[in-house]
């Protein structure tokens, strides 16, 4: 189907899947609260909202995925069958043949210890028959934008990037030529252009294939690069509904506003001067070799950097880029192959014992999901209280009044030291990893993708809180992250990174808005915002950087 075919006024036999009044309860508690939506073939229907909203709980609904102590009313029609009264058989025929998903973590989708292509062969035979098979998985990876189909068949899931596992899950989804297609949060771990890569594909199945896709997602950009109509759902309730368009350029319910509100934004007030003093972090020719069958990979080559007391530094820059090897390295984690790392004067790489012990006590290390950095046997209190346990003489009420304190510096309430990890939403756990990091007083906070998979207003509100204790103790911040604007967010000085070499560094202001190579250029390109007619000149202006690249 062409694309202009596929945004044309559908009749209303076209209609893929309409839900109707669909409420799912817990204890008679409504979680998903008299939801209706319609979507047609050819079409992307995006459901956006915070975590809790019932999004994702929506769409399970529709596989008949719901939890076992869920209560569902209303009706799910594919094709105007009501799978809500489908008999269990009936279900299993239907996912992977009619209906496809698309999940946001592709490496829980696969068998570890079963290759890429078995598992593409699995969800072939279970829904047809098996005639040229290895023809046909060829050409579903192919499809799917996979340059080497074979060699991705052979492959174990951790022998691909994120980016390739996507788009093997993506090709496993469309195995059975479905009519819906379900991606739940499909980019929302990928580099901006891995995204844009995933986005084209999706585009082209709805476009070419006249495949429909419900697009759950809480990042506002994808909903503008991809969706043709919104639903918003809030506590389970639908609040707003319409064109893409209309919805987030004339948005009519508060809430709507608000979560446009929270996006960050590559506007900023001027960058303030930069102190002059000497770095607390500093690399020097920094090279990092990995030595693997077949010959070696550079993850850092000649890096020079400096990260002074009260500046940020936003690195950027696609997988296999180099940028977490380098936090990893002013870390202490990862040795460097020649050059040299220092923190606060003293070479991390030649500290031992005690002088690597003072090392660390002058880092504070955020990484990006707080669930598997916290120990889930720990309460918050005891968490946030670890580093002072292993480098500071604090005990007893000092020490429990220092965790008062950070808890209170990151917007906690003091009773949250005697809670679990699991009792805590992402945003809060966030809160709580940043407060175990600054519980020693850093002079340098690294920061790896601390925001990726929050919500954007709790995103926002965590980077308003980042910033504000930047300001408040002045430490040195290595921020890493893939997105741009969250980077323009915070940054004073921005290092972009591929295969190792630094290609840019230099103000934010300039750097993200009048960029001098065109590596940057195609960074931003592929980084979406929340406006369809602006995501639409971005998008043709990253084909034609990736088409010249």
């Amino acid at each position: 189907m062409s694309g202009e075919a596929g945004r044309r006024e559908d009749a209303p036999g076209d209609v893929v899947l309409a839900i109707e009044d669909l409420t799912v309860t817990f204890d008679g508690d409504p979680v998903v609260d008299g939801v209706s939506a319609v979507l047609r073939r050819g079409r992307v229907l995006a459901l956006v909202g915070e975590s809790g909203s019932g999004k994702s709980l929506t769409a399970m609904s529709v596989l008949g995925l719901q939890p076992g102590d869920a209560v569902v009313t209303g009706a799910v029609r594919l094709a105007g069958e009501d799978l809500l009264q489908a008999a269990p058989a009936r279900l299993r025929e239907v996912r992977g043949g009619a209906i496809g998903t698309v999940f946001q973590e592709p490496a829980g989708a696969f068998d570890p210890v079963r290759t890429v292509g078995s598992r593409l062969a699995e969800a072939v035979q279970a829904h047809g028959p098996a005639d040229g098979l290895p023809a046909r998985i060829r050409g579903l990876l192919a499809s799917a934008g996979l340059s080497d189909p074979d060699r991705t068949a052979r492959s174990y899931p951790h022998e691909l990037s994120g980016g390739q596992l996507q788009r093997a899950m993506i090709a496993t989804a469309v195995a059975n030529d479905p009519v819906l297609l379900i991606a739940d949060e499909p980019t929302t771990a990928l580099d901006v252009t891995v995204q844009a890569q995933i986005l084209d594909l999706l585009r082209r199945l709805r476009d070419e294939r006249g495949t429909a896709v419900l697009l759950i997602t809480h990042d506002m950009g994808v909903v503008a690069d991809l969706a043709d109509e919104v639903v918003v759902l809030r506590r389970g309730r639908v609040v707003e509904r319409g064109d893409v368009r209309a919805v987030l350029t004339v948005p009519q319910h508060p809430y709507t506003r608000e979560l446009l509100a929270s996006v960050p934004t590559t506007a900023r007030t001027p960058d303030a001067e930069q102190p002059e003093e000497a770095p607390v972090a500093v690399l020097r020719a920094a090279r990092v070799v990995h030595r693997r069958r077949g010959g070696e990979v550079r993850a850092l080559d000649g890096v020079d950097l400096g990260i002074r007391r009260g500046e940020v530094v936003g690195l950027v820059g696609e997988s296999g880029s180099g940028k977490t090897t380098l936090g990893r390295v002013l870390a202490g984690l990862v040795p460097l192959t020649s050059g040299a790392a220092e923190v606060g004067g003293t070479d991390v790489g030649a500290a031992r014992g005690r002088r690597l012990r003072a090392v660390r006590r002058r880092l504070g290390v955020v990484f990006q999901d707080p669930a598997s950095s916290l120990n889930p046997r720990d309460t918050v209190g005891r968490s946030i209280a670890e580093p002072l346990r292993l480098h500071s003489a604090a005990r007893g009420p000092a020490r429990a009044e220092r965790v008062r304190e950070l808890l209170d510096a990151v917007r906690l309430p003091a009773d949250a030291a005697g809670r679990y990890p699991h009792e805590l939403s992402g945003g809060q756990r966030q809160r709580v990893a940043i407060a175990r990091a600054l519980a020693l007083g850093p002079d340098l906070l690294i920061a790896d993708e601390p925001t990726s998979a929050l919500d954007v207003s709790v995103q926002a509100a965590v980077l308003d809180l980042l910033e504000d204790l930047q300001q408040r103790y002045g430490f040195a911040c290595l921020f890493i992250s893939h997105d741009l604007a969250v980077v323009r967010r915070l940054a004073h000085t921005v290092v972009v990174l591929r295969d190792g070499r630094i290609v840019e560094h230099g103000p934010a202001a300039t750097v993200l808005t009048d960029p001098a190579d065109d590596y940057t250029r195609l960074l931003l390109a592929a980084a979406p915002v929340p406006d369809p007619a602006r995501q639409a000149e971005r998008r043709a202006a990253f084909q034609r950087l990736a088409a010249v690249r």
